[in-house]
């Protein structure tokens, strides 16, 4: 009688702390270590300043991510299929574009341009219309980072659908921050750094430094070997606010702080 009941113990035990492991490292965890706005930028086929000017309502199949602007589109559809479950609901923004960072072939400066999203729409719809924003965004499934991350887990479970050839934000591999709460640093950076080192990796390092259950975000060999740069808990701050991963002409991958427009007038 003891023998199952000592089983059973042993395995409720397990699955907690196999629950507590991964709590300790979840995305909305203190032990979780944030994307650099330098893989956000390189990722990305999109990244623009801007502001959002509208949102509307969209339907869309989810089998195929296809757009349904037309009701009798989505009438048809769900008569084909037999249900409604295909028919889904999406997001689109409608953003003034005021620079362009990277992606001049699919945005243009100065112009209007509709950002595509299904990620709950509670980050998105929280962003008030007339602020300016940073903005990435993928236009195509390529170009997708699907290493283990929020990304790719919601991928694998059809909750990320994309609209191939229009401009997408998904959740867990897109980036929106108001420009205001950026960092003379981060706005630099944005404009110079990031586009000329994004042959540096970075390797992002989850939970203390010596707890057995931390993980890599990347190949610490990487790092090792001169071609990227390492974030952990205790850079992680300074870092994501002020630094860059750079390669000098002949020298590995390090992290360079970007000098303000005073340390450069300083400087000169």
């Amino acid at each position: 009688m003891t023998t199952p009941l000592l089983h059973l113990l042993v395995i409720m035990v397990s699955a907690s702390l196999v629950i507590a492991c991964h709590r300790y490292i979840a995305a909305d965890s203190n032990f979780y270590v944030h994307k650099h706005p330098q893989e956000h930028y390189c990722e990305a086929d999109v990244v623009v300043r801007g502001r959002i000017l509208s949102s509307r309502q969209v339907p869309y199949n989810s089998s195929n991510g296809q757009l349904l602007e037309d009701i009798g589109d989505v009438e048809s559809l769900n008569v084909t299929f037999g249900h409604y479950d295909v028919i889904k609901m999406g997001t689109i923004f409608k953003v003034a574009v005021r620079n362009v960072y990277k992606g001049f072939e699919y945005v243009d400066e100065n112009s209007e341009t509709e950002v595509f999203t299904t990620a709950n729409t509670n980050l998105m719809s929280r962003k008030k219309a007339r602020k300016t924003y940073v903005l990435t965004g993928f236009v195509h499934r390529s170009s997708i980072p699907m290493e283990y991350s929020h990304c790719s887990w919601l991928f694998e479970r059809d909750q990320n659908p994309f609209v191939e050839g229009y401009l997408n934000f998904l959740s867990g591999c897109s980036w929106i921050d108001e420009w205001k709460r950026l960092t003379p640093e981060q706005r630099l950076a944005i404009s110079r750094y990031y586009k000329r080192n994004c042959g540096c990796e970075i390797v992002r390092c989850h939970g203390r430094q010596w707890d057995p259950h931390s993980y890599c975000s990347g190949d610490l060999k990487t790092t090792a070997n001169g071609h990227g740069c390492t974030m952990n808990l205790v850079n992680e701050i300074f870092t994501l606010s002020r630094q860059v991963c750079v390669r000098r002409k002949g020298e590995p991958c390090r992290w360079f702080t970007v000098p303000t427009k005073t340390e450069q007038t300083e400087q000169a």
